[in-house]
């Protein structure tokens, strides 16, 4: 559902599909030569699944890819995820426009846009 938001919100979306790990991610992510990595999560394993992934950004030299995480997130972890470097959070019940202007607006602060 955030995929087609995202693509109706005109932009391009490249869904690496369900049960990947963080560094397929970011491989999918340097092949495709993405702006931003989104995932949206509903298990509690956020914290070490987003560390892993910036992880991996920064072992590959990536890390100018921005990181945008959402999903069930307790408010209490957002410190642990903005300091492994996610670059944003969306809240559980953001509606599509929230989703959508979160990312461009952090894309256009990053001089992306």
């Amino acid at each position: 559902m955030v995929a087609r938001i995202l693509r109706d919100a005109g932009m391009e979306v490249v869904y690496t599909g369900l049960y990947k790990s963080p560094k397929d991610v970011v491989q999918a992510a340097i092949q495709e030569d993405v702006d931003v990595i989104g995932v949206s999560l509903l298990s509690g394993s956020h914290v070490p699944l987003f560390r892993e992934l910036c992880r991996c950004l920064r072992e590959e030299g990536a890390e100018h890819v921005l990181v945008v995480a959402g999903g069930v997130i307790p408010e209490q972890d957002y410190p642990a995820l903005l300091e492994c470097g996610v670059d944003a959070i969306v809240p559980q019940e953001a509606r599509a426009g929230l989703i959508v202007t979160a990312i461009t607006d952090l894309v256009a602060a990053r001089g992306r846009i």
